[in-house]
């Protein structure tokens, strides 16, 4: 069982606790651990919800402006890194199970993230640059 299904379980079946108790011991969790792994699914899937947020906003701010360059969608792709970088960290399970190759690529992909809103405000810039020529 892992332990996300444990915390539906518990969220399901909390009107009886010997349950809920009987599948801890299960799963050998102290009783502090399923209240920091709620706490650690809660984080990740604010970061999620956010992450979802501001891609549809960077979407909103295309559609509407004449050029993607704008400084509002570096800062957005940024907000995006940073939120992603949020939920790499936040373990959603015990230590033992946290896979080393999934952080990397996951890091790999926030880097790629973080320099696509650096070539955007390169681009932002050039656009001010012509902007002012015309």
């Amino acid at each position: 069982m892992s332990i996300g299904a444990l915390v539906v379980f518990t969220v399901i079946q909390i009107d009886r606790p010997d349950i809920v108790t009987t599948e801890m011991k299960k799963l050998s969790l102290s009783s502090q651990e399923p209240f920091t792994l709620f706490i650690c699914l809660l984080i990740n899937c604010i970061s999620l919800f956010l992450v979802a947020r501001f891609t549809k906003q960077i979407f909103e701010w295309i559609e509407l402006s004449e050029s993607p360059f704008i400084p509002q969608i570096s800062n957005q792709i940024n907000k995006i890194s940073a939120a992603l970088f949020v939920y790499i960290i936040v373990p959603t399970g015990s230590v033992n199970e946290i896979n080393l190759s999934s952080v990397v690529l996951g890091i790999v992909i926030v880097l790629v993230l973080y320099c696509l809103s650096a070539v955007f405000k390169y681009g932002c810039s050039l656009q001010k640059e012509v902007d002012g020529m015309l």
